[in-house]
């Protein structure tokens, strides 16, 4: 389901009946996060290369344009071009360490 076929096709079920269904459906709700959780985990790498892949793409670009801009304009600070370079090996770094993590949960309870 689409959030928009979500948002024109509810209507509202009293909190107490929700919070019923959920209760009764707990064990299946947890065996479907940890199934996310999974597939997660599993995902998690190529995200993370993707993620250094762009990255490194646009700093590169960046950097390029510094010292080509350089050489045709000595107000082009040489420690400008090393600061470039010192983000982008952080920036690198900080995406290596990245953990993906679930932040929210929407359980739509059907009647």
């Amino acid at each position: 389901l689409t959030i928009p076929a979500i948002q024109n096709n509810h209507s509202s079920v009293p909190l107490n009946i929700a919070l019923q269904v959920v209760k009764m459906k707990q064990t299946e709700i947890k065996k479907v996060i940890s199934a996310i959780e999974t597939k997660i985990e599993k995902l998690q790498p190529e995200y993370i290369k993707q993620a250094q892949e762009k990255a490194e793409s646009v700093l590169n670009k960046e950097i390029e344009r510094l010292q080509t801009l350089a050489k045709r304009n000595p107000n082009v600070r040489e420690s400008e071009i090393e600061y470039l370079q010192q983000q982008k090996q952080k920036t690198l770094k900080t995406l290596e360490q990245l953990q993906i993590q679930m932040n929210a949960v929407r359980v739509l309870v059907c009647l």
